[in-house]
């Protein structure tokens, strides 16, 4: 009986219904269901992995069935971002002993920024400093990396090819000397379940909770080696 109102209370994330506000046009109604939903769970990265990377994942799966086009794709797209905007910030819900940054990136020419933008939310709420930056060349991601002192650098891929994984694997092996752990995600790595590997990333993740777990992780077991120079003053 206990098990059956457990799971009773367990509201699903208003998927469906967010989709529908947001392919109608009406990002306030969309916004407010977030909103409520975000009131239920407290929680920003729930909202993020159940209700947005859920919407994303729905107008996609219409959009190879043919039932959705680029625009409605578009429409979800622009709710989500306005929604994220209104959500409150979260009191960070983990305190580290030591400074813990991640920067967050796309190499260029990618600039798709809406998953990082979402990690780099449900991240700041665990504690960390984060820096989000898109389109850069690899050499100025490893030298912000060091700069910032990293524990943990987050590279998004969309599109795998030839160039994008040489730009991606040599990044990552430039940040391994450095002794900064790296982990990806975005649609390359769903199209293409041994990339991560191959290219020698740590880890490869699927959503926001995932990547949250996984960060703490490798931040207990690694640590980037470089420390942000010290400010006049400091």
């Amino acid at each position: 009986m206990q098990t059956q109102l457990a799971r009773a209370g367990r509201r699903r994330a208003p998927v469906s219904r967010f989709v529908t506000a947001a392919l109608a046009g009406d990002q306030a109604a969309a916004t407010s269901l977030a909103l409520d939903f975000m009131a239920e769970k407290g929680s920003r990265a729930t909202v993020v992995t159940d209700l947005f990377q859920g919407a994303q994942l729905q107008i996609g799966e219409r959009w190879h069935l043919g039932q959705a086009t680029a625009a409605d794709e578009y429409r979800v797209y622009a709710a989500i971002v306005a929604a994220m905007a209104a959500l409150p910030v979260s009191a960070p819900s983990h305190a580290f002993k030591a400074r813990s940054v991640a920067l967050l990136t796309t190499l260029s020419p990618e600039r798709h920024d809406l998953g990082l933008t979402l990690l780099a939310a449900v991240l700041a709420d665990d504690g960390w400093e984060v820096s989000v930056a898109t389109g850069i060349e690899t050499p100025e991601f490893v030298t912000r990396a060091l700069y910032f002192g990293a524990n943990l650098a987050c590279i998004s891929l969309t599109f795998g090819s030839q160039r994008a994984r040489a730009n991606l694997g040599a990044a990552i092996r430039l940040l391994h000397s450095f002794g900064v752990p790296v982990m990806v995600g975005g649609l390359a790595f769903v199209r293409s379940p041994g990339l991560a590997e191959a290219i020698g990333a740590d880890s490869s993740v699927a959503d926001a909770r995932s990547a949250l777990i996984l960060a703490r992780r490798l931040r207990l077991t690694h640590g980037g080696l470089w420390s942000r120079p010290a400010a006049s003053g400091e």
